[in-house]
């Protein structure tokens, strides 16, 4: 499927100008090894996906170690606001807040908009959450 493609890219001269993601899902592993049914473990086997792009820009054969994946934690308030509050776990210290009241299915990240006081006491309950693992 995947040389098809890029063969009938390449035939209408589109291949040079198109990204091309390829990845895997990690499975489902269903017991083995005495491990719980799901594909949610701290293990290679279900934390190492395959993930290959190619495009303009991008330089063939190009290897990267370092990725960081997309480990956050979140808190969620119900008192007063309904607030979920989301620290990435990356080198960019991205956080992102939601109002699921206004806006559930989370589509804007509001925390320009939140009271600053507000967000340090989301902050430290997750820093108080994270403590307790």
């Amino acid at each position: 499927m995947v040389e098809q493609l890029v063969k009938k890219l390449n035939d209408t001269k589109q291949l040079n100008n198109t990204y091309i993601f390829y990845t895997s899902d990690n499975g489902y592993h269903t017991g083995q090894f005495s491990l719980p049914i799901g594909g949610r473990q701290l293990y290679e086997f279900d934390i190492r996906i395959p993930l290959m792009v190619r495009g303009p820009g991008i330089a063939p054969k190009q290897i990267v170690k370092d990725a960081y994946n997309n480990t956050y934690a979140c808190v969620r308030t119900l008192v007063g606001h309904n607030l979920q509050y989301c620290e990435f776990a990356d080198n960019e210290s991205f956080v992102e807040v939601y109002n699921l009241t206004s806006d559930a299915s989370q589509l804007e990240n509001i925390v320009k908009k939140v009271d600053p006081a507000l967000l340090q006491a989301m902050n430290q309950q997750l820093i108080k959450l994270q403590s307790c693992a």
